[in-house]
């Protein structure tokens, strides 16, 4: 003789309940305690998620790093030039002023 024993998932063993007289079965749905975030268990798939993720956001915090860096460094360069320019500038009113000088005192 075989029995079988296969309960349904979303429901546990009937539980009896009394009603004017007559024993009624009435499924009841399966209850579990609520999961805390910090008792969840983590296979090892989700921990290889949670490593890659780490690994991601520590490669990203280290490229903003070196992009700011490069930023300040191009910002310091930038002045750099300008103040090259202004220099180039002067230095070419200077020479212009002494090839007139030279062509007056030629002429």
């Amino acid at each position: 003789m075989r029995v079988d024993m296969t309960v349904p998932e979303r429901f546990v063993l009937p539980e009896l309940l009394e009603d004017e007289g007559e024993i009624q079965l009435c499924p009841r749905p399966l209850a579990l305690p609520p999961r805390r975030s910090s008792q969840k268990p983590q296979d090892s798939f989700e921990a290889a998620l949670n490593a890659k993720i780490k690994g991601l956001r520590d490669e990203n915090d280290k490229l903003k790093q070196e992009m700011y860096t490069l930023r300040d460094k191009q910002r310091s360069n930038h002045g750099r030039l300008e103040i090259l320019r202004e220099q180039g500038g002067y230095q070419r009113q200077v020479l212009r002023e002494q090839t007139r000088e030279i062509a007056e005192v030629s002429a």
